[in-house]
C-alpha cells in the first residue's frame, strides 16, 4: 500500500499551475481557413474582439484588422457582383453578355486578396498579443508540488 502511494506522489509530483478564470484563445488551422477557440466554444470576429478589450495593444491591433476586413468585404462582394452578372445574362440570355464587366469583377476580387490576408494577419498578431499578456500574468502565479525527504521522512512539498 505504501508502494503504491508512492507511486501516485511520485506520478503528481510534476509542476503543477494554479489555474486563471483567463484563458487563451486557440488558433485552429484547416481546409477553410483559421478559426479561433476560446473555452472550447468557436469565436466569430465581433466575440475575439469582445475577448481581448482587457488588452489595450490587442484591441488597437484589432481595430486595424476591422479596417482590412471592411476593404476586403467592398471589394470582392462588389468584385463578386461585376463577375456574376454577365454570367447571369448570359444563362438567361434576353441580352448579350458585357464580358468587359467580368473582367473588372476579376480585378476587384484580385485587389480583396491582399486585404484579406492582411485582415487574418492582424487577428493572428492581436491573439497572439492577447495570449502573451494572459501568460505573463499567470507565469507569476506558479505553484509546486515536489516529492522529496522532509525532517520526519518522505512527503509532499508545496512552493509557491
Amino acid at each position: 500500500m505504501k508502494n503504491i502511494i508512492i507511486i501516485v506522489l511520485i506520478v503528481i509530483s510534476g509542476s503543477l499551475f494554479s489555474q486563471n478564470a483567463k484563458d487563451s484563445i486557440e488558433i485552429k488551422n484547416s481546409f477553410w481557413g483559421k478559426s479561433y477557440k476560446y473555452n472550447g466554444k468557436y469565436l466569430t470576429p465581433s466575440q475575439i474582439r469582445k475577448t481581448i478589450k482587457d488588452n489595450p495593444e490587442a484591441y488597437k491591433v484589432m481595430g486595424y484588422a476591422g479596417g482590412y476586413k471592411m476593404f476586403s468585404d467592398v471589394f470582392s462582394c462588389a468584385g463578386g457582383f461585376l463577375i456574376g452578372y454577365p454570367i447571369g445574362t448570359h444563362l438567361y440570355g434576353k441580352e448579350k453578355p458585357k464580358w468587359e464587366l467580368a473582367a473588372i469583377g476579376g480585378g476587384l476580387v484580385l485587389i480583396a486578396i491582399p486585404f484579406a490576408i492582411g485582415y487574418s494577419k492582424r487577428v493572428n498578431k492581436a491573439v497572439r498579443i492577447y495570449n502573451e499578456g494572459i501568460r505573463q500574468t499567470t507565469d507569476v502565479k506558479k505553484l509546486n508540488f515536489e516529492l522529496g525527504y522532509t525532517p520526519d521522512g518522505i512527503g509532499v512539498r508545496m512552493k509557491f
